[in-house]
């Protein structure tokens, strides 16, 4: 009887060693497949970082890249904008400078606009106030009774259809000039196109753009061209 005894609680023994050696086996498996394969995961990570930084700056290093992106986003944006755009953000003073700068590829040509009604201030809004190598220096009109600068800056300060002038618009008495956009043009009197020297303004090779519609032949543009400083000269009536 004792011996049948001993020999129960052998098998006892032996029964529990087995199961605990069984759970010791489960419990290593299933921990190795949760915990090893996030260090698996994350181990090159940490060792990539670590040759290219220390490890207290690998947070900064991630938190940059956005801003950088932004950065990116911001400039492409910025490249979208008009002159007008910038006008009414950063104010006349830097449009004007912008205007002054940035001109397309190609020498500055002097621009005279000949007669000043709808389609003249029409062509000095546009060439004053978008960058261009297109420079206006003069604009021709015919010799008024009275001095009448004042009122040749309200009519392209101030437009019923296409709005208010875009910038900044003075006059110099002194010149009998208008100031737009910080170019000085000069208000030119006269009759007949021959009449006119533009090189008595200060103004060569000018491109002399006829927009009374008086002369349009040949014959008649001609005329321009016998002015001193013109060089060539543009329909638009």
């Amino acid at each position: 009887y004792a011996q049948h005894k001993k020999t129960n609680y052998a098998l006892v023994g032996s029964i529990a060693v087995n199961m605990a050696l069984v759970g010791a086996i489960c419990f290593s498996l299933s921990g190795a497949s949760n915990v090893a394969a996030p260090a698996m995961r994350t181990a090159p990570r940490v060792a990539s970082m670590s040759r290219t930084m220390p490890m207290s700056m690998a947070g900064q290093r991630v938190s940059v890249r956005p801003k950088m992106i932004q950065r990116r986003e911001m400039k492409a944006e910025a490249l979208s904008y008009t002159v007008d755009d910038i006008r009414g953000m950063l104010g006349d003073d830097v449009a004007n400078q912008i205007l002054a700068k940035n001109t397309p590829t190609g020498p500055e040509r002097n621009v005279v606009l000949y007669g000043f009604g709808r389609i003249g201030r029409l062509l000095a809004r546009i060439i004053t106030t978008i960058p261009t190598n297109l420079k206006l220096k003069g604009i021709v009109v015919r010799q008024p009774k009275k001095p009448d600068l004042e009122k040749r800056l309200e009519l392209i300060k101030r437009d019923s259809v296409h709005g208010p002038f875009r910038g900044t618009i003075s006059m110099d008495e002194a010149d009998n000039a208008l100031i737009m956009n910080g170019q000085k043009v000069r208000l030119i009197y006269a009759n007949q196109p021959e009449e006119v020297d533009y090189t008595k303004y200060g103004i060569n090779d000018a491109i002399v753009i006829d927009n009374t519609g008086v002369w349009r032949d040949d014959e008649g543009l001609a005329k321009h061209l016998s002015s001193k400083g013109a060089a060539q000269v543009i329909l638009t009536a």
